[in-house]
């Protein structure tokens, strides 16, 4: 899309919430591959040109000067404009309405302000794709805030097609004193982290943002009296002369300069104040402060309550200096309450940061757009899908976001119908039953006019390889599908390329399987199918008996994927730390997506040396017994996201490339499961397609910055937006896990006790896949999302999992 911001404060720097949070909503887009032009103040009134250029040349912007007079540069993607500041309302107004038919923006948004001629130009230009975002109430021309009332301009704000509030108090002040229904969008204006956390009881000022009546300095400067041997510290942006007067007065008082990196401002800080003295639509500060850990204290008006996210520390309107006094007492003399509160703090803000994303605001501007007859374009290319299930499915809600059209290619009729409904049929234009004549379905996809064809869920890999390769599309072709889809071929593959990988056998003779390992290997072993997926009919054999077992349940069957099974794979067991590496290739280059660790429960390591004779049955498996766990000795509690760079990450990922070399895998997305055993990395097996849940892809983008959903779609779609942000390593943002809840007690689960204790944990983000009472265990019951900027917290909060499930976190009818 294109997108143009229409402002009348300055685009840097940005020292107001208003114009940061549109300037990071704007380079947001910019980076999302959206086209962002903002019409603003370059050159303020009363500013010097060689100042600003000075200004801006320390972040390495460039000011331009046009034959009129008029000053432009391009910041993080994003095209600044400079309105001619000399001019009126009228001339600023033509100025306006030139930049936006030249730039012929989809969307166009703009900032709340005193004035209306902005607005009325972006509605005389657009009045169906125009976006009004409410910042502050005294810009307002209705309601108790309003600095005066204007039924003109107000109708105005009605005429706007979406309006975009920053808090659900500003939502219901919008309801509740002009009629109008605006939505409550979070601009992604806290920075991409990771946040230290600076919270500090013994250094450090108490400070004040903005040190205005509004802002409460009065209250600030009467404490600063109240506490001579404390350091309070005030910013004098937009103080007045009386303030800056009475501030010089105090010896315990600093005066800072401005400056638009707040973490220099936090870094000083001990304790925010938010004293404000009119309701506030946010206060973008006081988050901002928690994130790092800092304690807030914050009057109980407007939006601030709402910006406390819940932690202790709002003085009640009424409260009077006492109240001020005795909150800031209790965190400047008690390191207990401090502390407290700096860790309530900062796990109520991370929770809320990674929630933050641009997507809503793309979400509500395509939107508008699609209601737009302006945008339908005949020429938009449609994306095919093969087999848009379970991990696909995500492929399928990227390509309409992206405002392409969807076509699901279904590859068999035997796939299992709980994969099948591992989607929404309401995302796609048309959908293509394959009956195994790829000449037919390639005839209906060029009648579709289909420009890519993608792998969805594993079922689509050998098909989408055909069909693109016949369609002479990006591919990985034919000549090694087969091995990208077997998990014994593959392995194969690997080791022809001098890949080590494990020890395996396949046959369609049990009598076969049996005498490979009495003849290479050691009981017990694995086995599995050579064609299925999640896990389905993977087993640990202990005996000649138990892949007699096997074999009788499983081969001549169908598994979940819709494949007869003809035979199985035995493979060595490798008692050993498992991880995941999600790549996307590009042209045979190989990137890094993410880097996963899975944690296995913390009797596997010696109930598997029991099963190989080697030690005892552990005291720690409980009441457990073979026959209750099976695979869950080698399954997974945990999945935690790793840094992408360092030995462990380049050694993995090298393995990897090496693994996508061998599979001929040129183009698109892959998920490797590799194990790190004594004798260095096996390969465990490979899917040429993308990883996992919605919430994998989720934590990735929140961790990294990217998903490798998203990656994918842009080698496909757009290759150079692909390249300029290719990677082979990352540093994480966040650190976070997905914790898998599993009462490992056999029996039924009758349901959870006091399961808040999970949800108040510092680095709880959520949870998914809740199981209802009457669910057979041992399995897994549950996943907590565990997110936070701090590691060591991550893994408290993990290890308080564990030890409340060995006490009463489930309620189990045992057996």
């Amino acid at each position: 899309m294109k997108i143009a911001l229409l402002q009348e404060e300055r685009y840097l720097p940005s020292f107001h919430g208003s114009n940061k949070s549109n300037r990071a909503l704007l380079e947001g887009l910019a980076r999302e591959g959206h086209d962002c032009r903002a019409l603003c103040s370059v050159v303020p009134l009363g500013m010097g040109r060689e100042d600003v250029k000075y200004e801006l040349a320390r972040r390495g912007v460039d000011l331009e000067e046009n034959p009129a007079g008029l000053y432009s540069y391009c910041y993080r993607g994003v095209d600044v404009r400079g309105m001619p500041n000399w001019a009126g309302h009228e001339e600023r107004s033509a100025f306006l309405l030139s930049q936006l038919k030249d730039f012929d923006p989809d969307v166009v948004l703009v900032s709340s302000s005193g004035h209306s001629y902005m607005l009325a130009t972006a509605l005389a230009f657009a009045p169906g794709h125009t976006v009004y975002l409410a910042h502050s109430h005294d810009d307002l021309p209705f309601g108790p805030l309003a600095q005066s009332i204007d039924e003109q301009r107000t109708h105005l704000i009605r005429r706007a097609r979406a309006v975009v509030t920053v808090s659900h108090y500003s939502q219901e002040y919008f309801r509740a004193h002009a009629g109008i229904e605006a939505v409550c969008l979070r601009f992604p204006v806290y920075g991409e982290g990771p946040y230290p956390n600076l919270g500090c009881f013994d250094l450090g000022c108490v400070t004040l943002i903005k040190a205005t009546a509004s802002k409460g300095v009065d209250m600030f400067l009467d404490l600063a009296a109240g506490f001579p041997e404390v350091q309070f510290a005030a910013l004098r942006w937009r103080a007045s002369d009386a303030a800056l007067s009475r501030m010089a007065q105090f010896g315990n008082v600093q005066i800072w300069g401005p400056c638009d990196d707040i973490q220099q401002v936090l870094g000083r800080t001990r304790v925010l104040l938010a004293p404000s003295t009119v309701p506030e639509t946010f206060g973008l500060i006081v988050p901002e402060a928690m994130l790092r850990g800092i304690p807030v204290i914050a009057s109980s008006l407007g939006g601030l309550p709402e910006a406390k996210l819940g932690v202790d520390a709002l003085v009640p309107v009424d409260a009077g200096f006492a109240g001020w006094r005795d909150a800031l007492a209790r965190l400047l003399t008690d390191r207990g309450a401090y502390e407290r509160c700096s860790q309530d703090s900062r796990a109520a803000a991370c929770h809320f940061v990674a929630a933050i994303d641009v997507r809503p605001f793309e979400e509500l501007f395509q939107s508008l757009r699609s209601r737009d007859s302006r945008s339908h374009s005949p020429g938009l290319r449609r994306v095919a899908v093969v087999d848009p299930f379970d991990a696909g499915f995500l492929l399928a809600q990227e390509v309409v976001r992206r405002g392409y059209t969807c076509v699901s290619v279904v590859s068999s009729e035997h796939i299992d119908p709980e994969i099948v409904a591992k989607s929404d049929p309401r995302l796609f234009v048309e959908t293509i039953q394959h009956r195994d004549d790829v000449g037919a379905t390639v005839a209906s996809l060029r009648d579709h006019r289909v420009g890519c064809v993608l792998p969805g869920c594993e079922t689509g890999v050998n098909l989408g390889d055909e069909l693109s390769e016949a369609l002479d599309f990006c591919s990985n072709r034919t000549a090694l599908s087969a091995a990208r889809r077997n998990k014994f071929l593959m392995a194969e593959a690997a080791r022809k390329h001098q890949v080590a990988v494990p020890a395996q056998f396949f046959s369609g003779r049990p009598e076969e399987l049996v005498a490979w390992v009495e003849n290479n290997s050691r009981w017990p072993v694995v086995v599995k199918p050579a064609q299925s997926l999640a896990s389905d009919d993977v087993r640990i054999c202990r005996s000649a008996a138990d892949i007699a077992d096997a074999f009788h349940a499983v081969v001549g069957r169908r598994n979940i994927a819709g494949v007869m099974n003809d035979g199985l794979i035995v493979q060595e067991l490798m008692n050993a730390t498992q991880y995941v590496v999600d790549t996307v290739s590009y042209r045979g280059e190989h990137y890094l997506s993410g880097i996963w660790r899975y944690g296995r429960p913390e009797w596997a390591p010696d109930v598997l040396r029991a099963l190989t004779g080697d030690g005892p049955w552990p005291a720690s498996a409980g009441k457990l017994n073979w026959a209750s766990l099976r695979y869950g000795a080698i399954s997974s509690v945990s999945k935690q996201i790793l840094p992408g760079e360092g030995e462990v990450a380049g050694a993995l990922f090298d393995y990897a490339a090496r693994v996508l070399d061998a599979l001929g895998i040129q183009f698109g997305p892959a998920h490797l499961e590799l194990m790190w055993t004594s004798q260095g990395l096996r390969l465990v097996e490979v899917g040429a397609r993308v990883h996992g849940a919605p919430q994998t892809h989720a934590m990735n983008r929140i961790c990294t910055g990217a998903s490798q959903v998203e990656q994918t779609l842009d080698i496909f779609l757009d290759p150079a937006r692909f390249l300029s942000g290719a990677r082979r390593s990352y540093t994480l943002r966040w650190h976070g896990m997905m914790c898998r809840l599993t009462p490992w007690r056999a029996g039924l689960l009758r349901g959870f006790r006091g399961l808040d204790r999970v949800e108040r944990l510092r680095s709880f983000h959520g949870a998914f896949a809740m199981a209802k009472p009457g669910q057979r265990v041992p399995g897994c019951v549950g996943v907590a999302i565990l997110l936070h900027p701090d590691e060591d917290v991550l893994q408290q909060d993990c290890e308080t999992v564990r030890r409340l499930e060995k006490d009463d976190l489930y309620r189990i009818e045992e057996e």
